[in-house]
């Protein structure tokens, strides 16, 4: 008889055996277009006609958002070698100045890799909010597809570039392209220079990073390492885990497999015993980055401890903000974990799940995504919960060194809704507030 745990691992294998099988509604490559070339090895699938398959539903949420033809908006970074570039969406052209802006917001897709979503969803939710006219929306695309120039923006002036790509995931953790090309966290970097310094945006007075779920975990993590990032605005919300600073994990009665509620507090902090997660200090959840691979921008690091030393230090000056789900309580995979009434959507088939009608990603996907390794579950049980333990384990951690440091934390009303976030970040904080009650 397998255990729960066990069990756990075989249902989420099928899962993912049948969607690979089937290339239909899981994951960022499902069903994927018909119009593609097969790539070589270790390198991405070249869709051949716009828009490429992790953009469809995307397209529709443009459509609604009012804006029927994404050409206009589409642009790229063209990159050192000058044979690739990195697309990106953008509300404003830099081929002309722009006096009216004065805030630039870099908004991160999340793992379906659909940045055209984000983009609109925040064009929407900025109009929506009075700071349309002043306000840049730039969402770049870290995608496992790759586009010809002439194909993703002809008149960019990007010639027969090709667009950069990722293995997988490995853009969220910063990984180096598969084309032996640029660390994710690198290509950030140069995005938020290449704003900062444009002579096209005179009146810029800030820069806003955001991302939420997938990109919630690349740009929290990148807020780390980043020396461009200490004086830029971020904002994070349902990161599916977290980067600690240390080798403390939440206690046992921090991390009830249960929704503990947006009042969830953390006192306690432990080293957790390393024969029951071996794993749990290693990068992506902690400091550990002995064991980083294809990752040029942290190997300095990792080889480094005065390097880390130094970044650890700077975060406490940076601009960090937490803005969480009130209801991602849900954890569909974890065998013991007692999942409130509402996370069992009515006529939904999310899966993989041990609990039948149970969403944990709804309603953004009904794949359910979230991490249940060791290392996460150590984090906490749920995204609502994990985010709260990790605001206190930074006040925690800063507190000790004796350096002053609050941290930025807001809600939103909903599960995992990438819609209802970005709404949010236009209205979470006020310029003299730095902690905001759910609204």
């Amino acid at each position: 008889m397998l255990s729960n745990s066990a069990m756990a691992s075989v249902l989420v294998w099928l899962a993912a055996a049948a969607c690979s099988a089937l290339l239909s509604g899981c994951g960022s490559n499902a069903g994927l277009d018909t119009t593609t070339t097969t790539p070589p090895p270790g390198h991405c699938t070249v869709a051949a006609a716009y828009p490429p398959d992790p953009f469809h539903v995307g397209e529709q949420r443009c459509r609604d958002a009012g804006k029927e033809d994404t050409l206009p908006y589409r642009q790229g970074l063209r990159l050192a070698d000058g044979l690739r570039y990195l697309p990106y969406f953008s509300s404003h052209s830099l081929t002309s100045e722009q006096p009216e802006v004065t805030e630039a917001m870099l908004w991160i897709h999340g793992a379906f890799g659909d940045a055209n979503r984000i983009f609109c969803e925040a064009s929407a939710a900025a109009t929506k909010s009075g700071a349309g006219s002043s306000t840049m929306i730039v969402a770049p695309w870290f995608g496992n597809f790759q586009m010809q120039a002439s194909v993703w923006a002809p008149n960019a002036s990007l010639d027969d570039s090709l667009s950069t790509c990722w293995h997988k995931d490995g853009w969220l953790d910063g990984d180096d392209a598969s084309d032996d090309g640029d660390s994710s966290y690198a290509l950030l970097d140069k995005m938020v220079e290449e704003l900062k310094n444009n002579e096209k945006l005179p009146n810029l007075k800030r820069i806003t990073v955001a991302g939420f779920s997938a990109g919630c975990q690349m740009a929290s993590r990148w807020a780390v390492f980043s020396n461009i990032a200490q004086d830029t605005r971020v904002i994070v919300g349902d990161c599916g885990s977290y980067l600690y600073l240390d080798h403390e994990r939440p206690a046992e009665h921090c991390r009830k497999e249960e929704d503990t509620g947006v009042d969830h507090k953390c006192d306690s902090f432990l080293k957790p015993d390393s024969t029951q997660c071996a794993k749990y200090n290693h990068y992506k959840e902690g400091l550990d980055l002995k064991h980083v691979k294809s990752n040029s921008y942290l190997s300095a690091f990792a080889n480094d401890a005065s390097k880390v030393a130094k970044v650890v230090d700077d975060f406490a000056k940076k601009d960090f903000r937490l803005l969480l789900g009130a209801e991602a309580v849900c954890n569909c995979n974890a065998p013991n974990m007692v999942n409130s009434p509402s996370c069992f959507v009515s006529n939904s088939q999310c899966g993989p799940s041990l609990f039948a009608g149970c969403c944990d990603t709804w309603p953004d996907s009904s794949w359910n995504e979230l991490d249940f390794n060791c290392q996460a579950m150590l984090q906490g049980s749920n995204r609502l919960q994990r985010g709260l333990n990790y605001a206190d384990h930074l006040e925690r951690f800063f507190s000790r060194r004796g350096v002053p440091y609050k941290s930025q934390v807001a809600l939103f009303h909903g599960m995992h809704d990438t819609r209802a976030w970005v709404e949010r970040v236009f209205s979470a904080w006020s310029d003299d507030a730095s902690e905001v009650a759910l609204v």
